[in-house]
């Protein structure tokens, strides 16, 4: 019987047709190969296939999509889904908090971003080579080692069971863990919460203090209190306060050298000068002679009111004036006189410590007067 007298129009051998209600194509309706096909319907169903050579596999193998995809709350997957192109999308009911569990290792080569949080609750690791953005928090059971960057950002927080092992950048707004790994940078906008200790440094909790440990890491700088340099073996010891209104340098360490002058020395003054000379008076047997020794101005240790002990102190230039008048041959010949007067001006001149002996100058001669009586003998 011909399809236009309502057969099929071919041999059906054994087999049977058993339609129980409307059979009704608007076109085409096409099977082919071995086996049968089986459409079970529980209720009214409308299903539009795109156009084109498709074939339907089973949920549990892998699926690939080429375009933006949306599931139901139920979709699951033994092997996984491949996203060619687009975005894979989650909702269920609208609800944008809807969970994606995978049974199997989760491989995200790209950007992973989520809104909400992201819960680990396996024995194995999880690993990002592209960037971790997560809005809220992150809770981790196991271990989880990102490539890229771990970026946690929101009011959450993030927390760890095992070891979190980021080999790029970790902006953390919060993270409360066991232990924390951190092979690039590590930037805290919040805080961290509990006893901290790295490498003998221990951290009071919540405040940032570090109370005892030796600091190993790299140089501090002097905004954060530190000298910018390295020392080496050398320490620096201050018993009371060191204030400096301006620059306090010394090229080399000198015991020595004028603290705010490395071209000076303690005790000692810059510049010295002698003038001397004499001349015939009255006579030829009676002279006169004198000499000007000027030093400029010095620094050195002296005594401190304010604090009691020694410090290094100004003094000003100096004059030492001396005269000397000899008459020879007084009375006979062989006998000289000689009158004089040494520090004519009464200068305070005195002997400065280059170092700390704990005790003030050594005070110089005031105005000496001076005779001289002098005679030689001629065998």
């Amino acid at each position: 019987i011909t399809p236009t007298y309502g057969g099929t129009g071919v041999n059906n051998g054994a087999s049977t047709i058993t339609v129980g209600g409307n059979l009704n194509t608007a076109n085409t309706f096409t099977t082919s190969g071995n086996y049968g096909l089986t459409l079970t319907t529980t209720n009214t169903t409308n299903s539009t296939f795109p156009s084109g050579t498709h074939t339907l596999a089973g949920i549990d193998v892998a699926q690939t999509f080429t375009q933006l995809q949306q599931f139901s709350a139920g979709a699951s997957s033994s092997s996984g889904f491949e996203i060619t192109t687009g975005n894979l999308g989650i909702n269920a009911g609208n609800n944008t908090d809807t969970r994606l569990e995978v049974g199997g290792t989760a491989s995200i080569s790209g950007t992973l971003t989520l809104g909400g949080v992201i819960t680990d609750t396996n024995t194995g690791s999880n690993s990002f080579s592209g960037s971790l953005n997560v809005s809220k928090g992150i809770h981790g059971l196991a271990d989880i080692t990102a490539t890229g960057n771990g970026i946690f950002y929101g009011t959450g927080s993030s927390s760890f069971g095992g070891s979190l092992l980021i080999s790029k950048g970790l902006n953390a707004q919060a993270i409360v863990g066991t232990g924390l790994t951190i092979n690039g940078n590590a930037v805290i906008t919040g805080s961290v919460t509990g006893a901290t200790s790295y490498n003998g440094l221990v951290i009071t909790p919540n405040t940032g203090y570090i109370t005892s440990g030796t600091w190993n890491g790299s140089i501090i700088n002097p905004t954060y209190g530190g000298t910018g340099v390295n020392n080496g073996s050398y320490t620096i010891t201050v018993g009371g306060n060191l204030n400096t209104a301006n620059t306090f340098t010394t090229a080399t360490p000198i015991d020595y050298q004028v603290p705010t002058d490395s071209g000076s020395t303690l005790g000692i003054a810059n510049h010295k000068a002698v003038v001397t000379g004499s001349t015939k008076i009255f006579d030829e047997n009676t002279t006169i002679s004198a000499s000007e020794i000027f030093y400029s101005a010095r620094k050195g240790f002296d005594y401190d009111t304010s604090t009691g002990g020694v410090a290094i102190h100004y003094f000003r230039e100096s004059y030492l004036t001396n005269l000397m008048v000899q008459r020879t041959n007084i009375f006979l010949n062989g006998l000289d006189l000689g009158l004089g007067v040494m520090n004519a001006l009464n200068q305070d001149f005195r002997y400065l410590q280059a170092y700390d002996g704990s005790h003030p100058p050594l005070p110089g001669s005031s105005r000496d007067w001076i005779i001289k009586l002098n005679y030689m003998a001629k065998f």
